[in-house]
C-alpha cells in the first residue's frame, strides 16, 4: 500500500518594520481535523513561510541614535570640541580619536531582513493505534546591516593639548582622518600614555 504525506498549505506574509511596534502574528497551521488522517493518508504537512524586511529606514536611525540624528533624515553629524557651529547632540569627534576641528556627516541605511519558515507534521503513530504524534521545526534566517556612510566636511588640522587626553601634546598625525575607521575598529589613534600612570 503506497501512503503518501500531503502539503497542506503554503502561506507567503509581507511585514513592513516601519512602526515602533510590531505585532507578532502567529503562524502555526492549525490542522482542521485529525479524522482526515487515515490508512490512505497517513500524515499532513504544513509549511508557513514569512518574509520581513523594513522600508522606513529614517524610523530605526532615530531609535537607535535619538536627538543626534538630523530631522527628517538618516544622518548623524560628528563634531570636535573646536567646532564653531556643533550642535548640542553632534557626536563628539574628541571622544572617538579625532581632532578637535573635525567634523563630518555619517549616514546610516539601517535594513532587517528576516525569513521565517514554519514547518509542521501530523502524523498518526504506527506503534500506539488511534495516537498522533505533531513535530513543529522552525528555520529563520536573517540579515542586518547599517550600510554607513560618510562624509568628511573638515578633516581637522589641529592636536591635543597637554593634559587633554595625554601627559604631553598630540600632533595631528597620531590621530584619526575619519570616525568610520574608529567605529569600524580599523584603526585607531596613537595616544602615548605616561608609563608613570600605568
Amino acid at each position: 500500500m503506497k501512503r503518501t504525506v500531503e502539503l497542506a498549505c503554503i502561506l507567503i506574509t509581507f511585514s513592513n518594520f516601519a512602526h515602533t511596534s510590531v505585532t507578532l502574528v502567529a503562524r502555526k497551521m492549525i490542522f482542521p481535523n485529525q479524522s482526515i488522517i487515515s490508512d490512505k493518508r497517513p500524515g499532513i504537512w504544513a509549511v508557513v513561510a514569512e518574509y520581513s524586511q523594513n522600508f522606513d529606514y529614517n524610523s530605526i536611525t532615530c531609535l537607535l541614535f535619538g536627538r543626534a540624528i538630523l530631522p527628517n533624515t538618516r544622518t548623524l553629524p560628528v563634531s570636535g570640541s573646536a567646532v564653531s557651529n556643533r550642535r548640542l547632540f553632534d557626536w563628539f569627534a574628541d571622544y572617538f580619536g579625532l581632532p578637535p576641528d573635525f567634523q563630518s556627516n555619517v549616514t546610516f541605511t539601517l535594513q532587517v531582513k528576516n525569513v521565517v519558515i514554519d514547518n509542521s507534521l501530523l502524523t498518526t503513530l504506527p506503534i500506539i493505534p488511534g495516537a498522533f504524534i505533531r513535530i513543529d521545526m522552525t528555520f529563520i534566517f536573517t540579515s542586518w546591516g547599517m550600510h554607513m556612510r560618510e562624509h568628511v566636511i573638515n578633516a581637522g588640522v589641529q592636536g591635543y593639548q597637554a593634559g587633554y587626553f595625554t601627559p604631553g601634546d598630540v600632533n595631528r598625525a597620531q590621530l584619526l582622518n575619519c570616525f568610520t575607521d574608529y567605529i569600524t575598529g580599523c584603526s585607531s589613534p596613537q595616544l602615548s600614555i605616561d608609563p608613570r600612570l600605568g
